[in-house]
């Protein structure tokens, strides 16, 4: 394989790894979405859980407290334990598209040792297409998306922390006494500590998944620039003054004269 044929292989790798990480972005933002309205559901519960309140009450009074805490504490459990599931999800895409990042990274490199090319310098078709400056929005993407996944393992935590703790307002069984009024306020209160503003956890993914679908236009023009640098158009094939008549009915009826672009 000569080497303008290999460094075209290496921009269209280069094209479909940036492109699989944008794929793979926009799968996280939907699984974050459906993560954001599980945690606002949660808040929403949090915020029902029971305060100490300002005078003793009554034994009736007691007793409806606990039922309440109980109610919202089943509520709460189920809603962390599908945010548990939902967060999972949104790591597992984040770190395939992190692999994905990685993957394009080490296609450019290997493209810019076999242009000879020092950092910074262009590839092909000028300094529009520049695979250095290609590579350093990869990294910054990649930090992005680095900060992404810390910010849904700190959420992921935070879960595993308030479903250790709602479990004594999960497991109430009618005890109406002030020592089991205080379990249930100290409770609530560590639950409410661990789940409140939860749902700015993971406010990231959208932001790198924006800088992907950048980052493919930038891809395609590079994927380009090297294709024409390395099928440069023969002498004998330049188009002749009587050809242009042609050319210009193909561009007045809009037929195209391009190849089929590959499928990815």
């Amino acid at each position: 394989m000569s080497t303008g044929n290999q460094a075209e292989e290496l921009a269209e790798q280069t094209l479909d790894a940036v492109a699989s990480v944008r794929l793979r972005l926009g799968r996280a933002v939907e699984s974050a979405k459906e993560l954001d309205d599980l945690l606002r559901q949660t808040e929403k519960s949090v915020r029902e859980l029971p305060v100490p309140p300002q005078t003793e009450l009554a034994e009736n009074e007691r007793a409806m407290v606990l039922l309440d805490a109980n109610q919202h504490g089943r509520e709460i459990g189920a809603s962390v334990k599908q945010s548990e599931i939902q967060v999972a999800v949104v790591r597992e895409h984040l770190a395939s598209a992190s692999a994905a990042v990685t993957q394009a990274k080490g296609f450019l490199d290997e493209l810019a040792e076999l242009s000879g090319q020092q950092p910074g310098t262009a590839v092909g078709a000028g300094p529009q297409v520049n695979p250095a400056d290609l590579r350093e929005r990869l990294t910054q993407l990649e930090t992005a998306i680095a900060t992404a996944e810390t910010r849904a393992e700190r959420t992921e935590e935070r879960l595993g922390n308030a479903r250790g703790r709602i479990a004594p307002l999960i497991k109430l069984h009618g005890d109406y006494d002030n020592r089991a009024m205080s379990s249930v306020y100290e409770a609530s209160s560590a639950v409410t500590k661990d789940l409140s503003g939860i749902q700015a956890g993971v406010g990231t993914t959208s932001a790198a998944h924006t800088s992907a679908a950048q980052l493919t236009t930038a891809a395609e023009d590079l994927a380009a620039a090297v294709r024409a640098a390395s099928n440069p158009t023969p002498v004998s094939d330049r188009q002749t003054p009587a050809a242009s008549s042609e050319q210009d009915h193909r561009d007045r009826t809009g037929t195209s004269t391009r190849g089929p672009r590959l499928s990815r």
